[in-house]
């Protein structure tokens, strides 16, 4: 049994997936989340803060050390924006090397977008005609129209719930705010979404959406329903945004269902989404707990031809 490791340097965790190949079943066998918000005040400084590298770093030295006494021979990192973005990422990039001897790739925009992708197409093979799919991240946001044979129409947007969220704390934002509302200071940075190809369906991944997907789990009445697959209506998005608008970090952090480190960027994540989800002019959209890790192990094996059937899809984390 061969297994894969894949570690996923976002801009508000890093990510662990492991998958074992046996013959030709893939399982996933691990698939953790650990808080690190790398892109915090990056948007304005272009800079990774220190204390925040260091602990990425002992991180990525944990996982690593785990996965080799596991026996996990077959580890692969990648970064996403906030590696993409700062300027002092060889810093973190070089001691990476130093303490576990691998290397890590940056994926571009366009990278980024079709693994995120490609982490549902296995699902596809139930939906007729064109998909979409919105990956909203802490640093971007990457917005992709395909169907079961692959990407159609891919963008990147250069503001995730995090640095969006930076955003508005500037002066010219915070005076936009008050003049025309948030709805709209979010919104303005995302019209191009108009544009793509009209869908059927709509995926979302990252941590705005499973966030959301978890309160509504955890609703009374739900019986903690699962992730993976949960369909949420935009009247109940609308909803928990207003709701979560009007209440403190504090009081959000203790809603059940909801991760602490998502707390203080969950209200611009949500009205992100709702752009999205009105300019495709889609009612409901589709909770995936997959990410860019699940796309990349996909990719991977396919370019290496290997021929697999997924079992065991969403271990708990």
């Amino acid at each position: 049994m061969k297994q894969i490791g894949i570690i996923e340097i976002g801009s508000n965790s890093t990510k662990c997936l492991v998958a074992a190949l046996e013959e030709d079943r893939l399982s996933i066998v691990r698939d953790s989340i650990h808080p690190a918000r790398l892109s915090q005040e990056l948007l304005l400084s272009r800079s990774l803060k220190k204390g925040i590298v260091t602990h990425t770093l002992d991180v990525i030295k944990t996982l690593v050390g785990e996965l080799r006494q596991n026996g996990v021979e077959d580890i692969r990192i990648i970064g996403t924006h906030s590696l993409r973005e700062a300027k002092n990422r060889k810093a973190l990039l070089n001691k990476v090397i130093t303490y576990t001897g691998l290397q890590t790739q940056i994926l571009t925009e366009q990278e980024e977008a079709t693994y995120a992708f490609r982490a549902i197409q296995p699902e596809l093979h139930r939906e007729e005609g064109k998909v979409g799919l919105v990956d909203i991240g802490g640093g971007s946001t990457e917005i992709v129209v395909g169907c079961k044979r692959g990407v159609i129409r891919k963008m990147s947007v250069n503001l995730g719930a995090v640095t969006l969220t930076d955003l508005l704390k500037t002066p010219f934002e915070v005076r936009f705010v008050e003049d025309w509302g948030l709805s709209t200071a979010v919104g303005i940075h995302f019209l191009e979404v108009k544009h793509l190809p009209s869908i059927t369906h709509l995926y979302g991944i990252g941590g705005t959406v499973t966030a959301l997907g978890s309160l509504y789990a955890n609703e009374p009445g739900k019986f903690k329903l699962p992730l993976e697959g949960l369909i949420l209506p935009i009247a109940y998005i609308a909803a928990m945004t207003e709701k979560l608008h009007g209440m403190s970090v504090e009081q959000r952090q203790e809603l059940p269902g909801m991760p602490v480190n998502r707390a203080d960027v969950i209200v611009v994540g949500c009205l992100i989404l709702q752009e999205v989800m009105a300019c495709f002019k889609i009612s409901h959209i589709e909770v995936s707990t997959r990410g860019v890790r699940h796309g990349y192990l996909f990719d991977m094996l396919k370019h290496k031809k290997i021929q697999y059937t997924l079992t065991r899809q969403f271990p708990c984390r």
